[in-house]
């Protein structure tokens, strides 16, 4: 769908996907692409050069038809299925990450313990989110800016304190409905339980219905959202 004329545009950190793309199909990478040496410690996104590419439409439609075909005619061989190393899961041990996830300029905070049952393992009440250190916004600018600081960086440095084992903070489930004693009402007094503002009548309903039917009806919404990776939840 990306490769289509009518495609405007594509949502998520395409400097990300761009550099993925590079590591393991060196068959789409440019020839004017250039890498340079990494430093001990630096993400292998910075060992790439930036290359400017200019030209028409008719030049741009040449690109897009060469990439289409590079594509179709792709087998197996040019793919290289390890550019990070030779079984890399063996060099640490099985473990969740949890902290910031930085790529250049961009900062988003992962913390596992709230989709523990992506993980097959109980869902338990997560702790409260670490604030960011700076947060501003411009006059005439509706997003915000926050950084949660330099000092995070330094955890990459020290495994530990990133490494969250999961037997440590939960157990594996066993029934679907399994949760944390107390973690329905915690869930309920931090999510939206409608999607549709309840009018009147929708309140009239919702008066018949019985604790056991409310708290069904939250779980089977957790579970929903749980499966479909949506966070209703709101902090």
């Amino acid at each position: 769908m990306a490769s289509r004329a009518d495609c405007k545009g594509m949502g998520g950190c395409l400097t990300l996907l761009q550099i993925w793309i590079y590591e393991y199909f060196p068959c789409l990478r440019d020839q004017k692409l250039g890498t340079r040496g990494l430093v001990c410690g630096e993400p292998f996104a910075k060992k790439w050069e930036g290359v400017r590419i200019g030209g028409g439409a008719q030049l741009m439609n040449e690109r897009l038809d060469h990439y289409r075909r590079v594509l179709d005619n792709m087998t197996d061989e040019f793919v290289f299925w390890c550019p990070f190393g030779p079984r890399p899961g063996e060099m640490v041990s099985r473990s969740l990450y949890s902290g910031v996830i930085r790529c250049m300029s961009v900062e988003e905070m992962y913390d596992p313990s709230r989709c523990l049952r992506q993980f097959g393992y109980v869902q338990t009440i997560p702790s409260d989110p670490l604030p960011p250190v700076d947060v501003c916004r411009s006059a005439n600018v509706k997003m915000y800016s926050f950084s949660y600081g330099p000092g995070l960086s330094e955890l990459w440095k020290a495994p530990h304190c990133h490494s969250v084992q999961l037997d440590s903070i939960s157990r594996p489930v066993q029934k679907p409905e399994d949760t944390e004693d107390g973690y329905l009402q915690w869930y309920m007094g931090r999510t939206h339980p409608r999607i549709v503002c309840p009018s009147a009548a929708d309140q009239e309903i919702h008066h018949h219905l019985s604790h056991d039917q409310e708290s069904l009806i939250m779980l089977l919404i957790s579970l929903f959202c749980t499966s479909l990776n949506i966070a209703l939840v709101i902090e």
